[in-house]
């Protein structure tokens, strides 16, 4: 559960630990290099495999570092390289099973508020209402949030408000 039981005086962060794995060789994979904000390592693996940008990680899940890269980088409000995964196709609606059915990168954004990204991923093609599993859609999170101006955005780009039907 990462740092949670880690005391707030403890003289080692999460980005200590990272730092100190990547300077002993530890392989640091795409959707960790995107929500870390590694954008060398991204451009790097980019190179080596352009078909990453389209991947899910190995690991599943909600956490960062988990699920694709572009959904790792909308959440940590990685503008520049949610632009470049862009830029080199990846696709804002990747599925990411039993999680994201119509992919989670603007559900991430949305989710922290991270207006300039929802619109970039929006014109870029991105569904205006993806649900993902057991936590809504990004409308609705939008609602909770009292995000307006991110209701807005969704709503000029086709996004409606779902209301489930009960069975």
């Amino acid at each position: 559960r990462g740092w949670r039981d880690v005391a707030r005086y403890w003289p080692v962060t999460a980005a200590h630990v990272m730092a100190h794995l990547k300077a002993r060789g530890a392989f640091i994979d795409l959707p960790t290099a995107c929500h870390t904000g590694d954008i060398d390592r991204v451009r790097e693996l980019r190179r080596q495999d352009p078909s990453l940008a389209n991947r899910i990680g190995e690991h599943e899940g909600y956490y960062l570092g988990a699920g694709s890269p572009l959904s790792n980088a909308a959440a940590v409000g990685r503008m520049d390289i949610v632009q470049l995964l862009l830029d080199h196709g990846a696709d804002p609606n990747l599925p990411e099973e039993q999680y994201a059915p119509k992919g989670k990168a603007l559900y991430s954004a949305v989710f922290q508020g991270h207006h300039d990204i929802a619109k970039l991923l929006l014109e870029r093609g991105a569904y205006p209402n993806p649900p993902v599993e057991s936590s809504a859609d990004a409308v609705w999170i939008a609602i909770r949030g009292g995000d307006i101006r991110m209701l807005e955005l969704l709503a000029s780009h086709g996004a409606v408000w779902e209301i489930p039907q009960a069975l």
